[in-house]
């Protein structure tokens, strides 16, 4: 089903353990990076309009035009790739550009009468992050 008025909301959190490899012993350093673990993805949805046959009223409020029901909520695995570039001393600015990758597999909607058997389709996390940031070491 299609409503143009649906909306989705994704809240996830991650733990990564990965390594970092410096390219140069010099005072400007390039590194490398390679982190992998999970994370939490959670979808939530605004269903209304033709999708509203999807609520359950036992347990959502259909009167409340922020209902943000049903939802999803898997473990998954993240990846994520980077290569930085960052300077040596007790003040340390660094720059870094890195790709995070995870699958979502489908999932039966949460909050939805059973005889709809609702799923919310296969997707993948595909993002590319650019950062910059200052260390200070004690």
């Amino acid at each position: 089903m299609h409503d143009d008025d649906h909306f989705a909301l994704l809240a996830g959190v991650g733990a990564a353990l990965g390594v970092e490899v410096a390219l140069s012993e010099q005072a400007l350093v390039p590194y490398v990076t390679a982190s992998a673990g999970p994370s939490w993805i959670a979808n939530y949805h605004s269903l209304g309009g033709v999708t509203a046959p999807l609520l359950d009223p036992s347990q959502n409020d259909l009167k409340d035009p922020g209902n943000i029901d049903p939802s999803t909520s898997q473990i998954v695995l993240a990846y994520e790739a980077g290569v930085g570039l960052r300077r040596e001393g007790v003040v340390a600015p660094w720059v870094e550009l890195a790709w995070a990758n995870a699958y979502v597999p489908e999932a039966m909607l949460r909050r939805t009468p059973r005889s709809a058997d609702a799923v919310r389709a296969a997707w993948g996390w595909n993002v590319v992050r650019a950062a910059a940031g200052v260390a200070f070491k004690l």
